[in-house]
């Protein structure tokens, strides 16, 4: 099993005390925020024997909500598009697709949203490039593993399993039986247990432990990549070193490693 960092982990730290850090701690390559993005990002990663797995990611697409990417309704698409091609420039084999969460009161139709992944998946394909789908646990919308294999059923794209969204949306573990052939990345953290479901942010996700996520890899027979992210602000200062030393032994540890 591969380890890799979600850059957003380190929020406050540049991509190149991020890559350091990461390589030094043994993952084995990020999954790369867009905004984190730089000149020589590719360049960066190869000279540390890093990879990028994936790349975050395409918003805006499901309902067409442009003020959420801070672009007119009709550049999302074109925005996406330069995105994919972006995320493959620099060598990534995903890039992350969620639907919105809508800011204008109403969500789009699971027709319009087939209808624009499909015109994602097309673009990707032509940069060798896969689009993986993520449901968001917290919103009203796609925010199931049951209605996640619903809307991909007779899509191109493949299936992110957040451990996370998979508490926060109340999935069942029986659920994973059916998406065994469409999950082919794992995003991994604990919640705070301190907090309830209900009003659990993912600010306040803390570092993985041994319970659901081990239930879902058991479950599902997972041995793909794994990524560790955890957008808690209490991560984005101290020493980083320390840090991701901590996130990797408590990945490998919830993923039954040690």
């Amino acid at each position: 099993m591969k380890y890799y960092l979600n850059t957003e982990t380190l929020r406050s730290f540049d991509l190149v005390r991020i890559v350091k850090a990461a390589k030094q701690v043994g993952f084995d390559g990020l999954e790369i925020w867009t905004d984190n993005i730089i000149t020589n990002t590719k360049e960066l990663i190869q000279d540390h024997n890093l990879e990028v797995i994936s790349v975050i990611g395409l918003k805006g697409w499901f309902e067409l909500d442009g003020g959420l990417m801070g672009v007119k309704d009709d550049e999302v698409m074109d925005e996406c598009y330069r995105r994919i091609e972006q995320a493959a420039l620099i060598g990534a084999k995903y890039i992350v697709a969620v639907p919105s969460r809508s800011d204008r009161g109403y969500f789009a139709s699971w027709d319009d949203g087939h209808s624009r992944l499909q015109l994602l998946t097309n673009c990707a394909k032509q940069f060798n490039i896969k689009i993986a789908f993520e449901f968001i646990g917290g919103s009203n919308q796609i925010n199931t593993v049951k209605k996640c294999d619903l809307f991909l059923e007779n899509q191109d794209a493949v299936m992110v399993l957040d451990s996370y969204h998979f508490w926060r949306g109340n999935s069942e573990i029986s659920d994973l039986d059916k998406v065994k052939s469409k999950v082919e990345l794992l995003h991994i953290s604990n919640p705070d247990p301190n907090i309830r479901r209900e009003i659990h942010k993912d600010r306040n996700r803390i570092m993985p432990e041994k319970g659901i996520i081990t239930e879902i890899i058991q479950r599902l027979d997972y041995n793909g990549p794994v990524c560790l992210g955890v957008y808690n602000p209490i991560y984005w200062s101290g020493d980083e070193v320390t840090i991701l030393e901590d996130g990797i032994k408590k990945s490998r540890q919830a993923c039954g490693e040690n």
